[in-house]
């Protein structure tokens, strides 16, 4: 038998554990009831066949708890439970009443099991099962195919209705509660599966969340108004040089940086004022007394009613930002150190080679000799050198 019903989880399986349980316990019960009145009535027959229906319940519901263990699916073995404890409640009736007995009422709980596993379509046809059951031995009472199963009518419900009035209300209540039960299993399924969507789907923002703040190369750390830290990522860790992520959480931020003073009051400005702070460089100090630079903006924290919640301050460190600069400076100095350098060789080289033309041209014209000469060819020389 293969009614559409919604797909069963690891929940469901705990759940028909539950059940099978609890319908030993109610058929316990019941049963233990019904021949505990036989008994008061000394109606033998009747409590051996009672005790013959408490063992056929006993030995079906452990049939089906070894077969649920051995693989068997889920929805057969419900449907089988159900069936069976149609069955039984209708001999149960039978020997405390006839259609009349109290427990005519106990055809509900089979129902409301159909409802729950099987939603709308499960509690019908569980009702429509109920009633048909409970019509054919009305009928077989009516006729005399059945006799009174041993309990005397004044156990029996309703003495002063008719059959068909008590039949026809019996009918109602088992229609209603088919109704009713598979609609409130279905309102309740749809609920649960809205929020296994919001459960998924919050999952996934926190996973994508974190994964993004875990990749970040900036520091990333989260206080409350308190100045507990609430969140703390990798890149801060290591820049800031702090122990183990997972300790820092709840500590405070003071007891963690004792050290680093100026980042603290920064935080604490914020917190205090509500007033953030743009990007701007401080200077901290490691716990092992080294020096670095940091870039860092401080903004609050705010819930989606605005309430103040913490701080968020974002940094960077700058120590590798600075030391480019540096070499980016020292370039632009020895860049302007070679412009000089070139507009000095112009203007010198112009007037020497003036004045190494000039000496040549008397060179030529006088007529030197010795000394004279010699001073004459040195500054030719020197003039070319230069």
């Amino acid at each position: 038998m293969n009614f559409q019903s919604r797909a069963f989880s690891s929940e469901d399986e705990g759940k028909l554990r539950k059940l099978t349980f609890l319908r030993l316990v109610i058929a316990t019960s019941v049963i233990g009831v019904a021949i505990l009145v036989l008994q008061l009535e000394a109606t033998a027959i009747s409590v051996a066949a009672l005790y013959s229906l408490l063992g056929v319940i006993y030995f079906a519901t452990g049939s089906v708890y070894l077969a649920f263990n051995k693989g068997v699916p889920l929805r057969p073995l419900i449907w089988s439970q159900i069936f069976i404890d149609i069955t039984v409640l209708t001999f149960i009736v039978h020997y405390s009443g006839g259609s009349g007995s109290y427990f005519t009422i106990l055809y509900i709980l089979p129902i409301i099991v159909g409802g729950t596993y099987f939603q709308l379509t499960g509690g019908l046809v569980a009702a429509m099962t109920s009633i048909t059951v409970y019509v054919i031995y009305m009928l077989m009472e009516s006729n005399g195919i059945l006799s009174n199963g041993g309990i005397s009518n004044a156990y029996s419900a309703g003495e002063n209705f008719s059959p068909l009035l008590r039949g026809y209300i019996n009918m109602m209540v088992f229609i209603l509660t088919g109704i009713l039960s598979g609609y409130i299993s279905k309102y309740i399924q749809s609920k649960r599966e809205e929020l296994e969507d919001k459960e998924r789907e919050l999952k996934r923002v926190h996973l994508d969340t974190d994964s993004i703040i875990n990749n970040m190369s900036s520091g990333l750390i989260v206080t409350n108004m308190a100045g507990e830290i609430i969140s703390v990522n990798p890149a801060a860790k290591i820049i800031l040089g702090l122990g183990d992520i997972g300790e820092l959480q709840g500590k405070m931020i003071s007891d963690v940086v004792p050290h680093m003073h100026q980042f603290v009051k920064e935080l604490d400005y914020v917190l205090q004022t509500g007033s953030p702070k743009k990007r701007h460089e401080i200077e901290l100090i490691k716990s092992d007394g080294t020096k670095f630079p940091i870039g860092v903006s401080i903004s609050l924290l705010r819930s989606d009613t605005g309430e103040k919640r913490g701080v968020i301050a974002l940094f960077q460190d700058l120590t590798e930002v600075n030391m480019m600069r540096e070499r980016v400076r020292k370039a632009d100095r020895l860049a302007a150190v070679g412009e000089l350098s070139a507009a000095i060789a112009h203007e010198i080289r112009a007037p020497l080679a003036s004045i190494c033309g000039s000496v040549e041209m008397l060179s030529g014209e006088l007529d030197l000799t010795g000394e004279q000469k010699s001073l004459m060819d040195l500054i030719v020389k020197e003039s070319d050198r230069l």
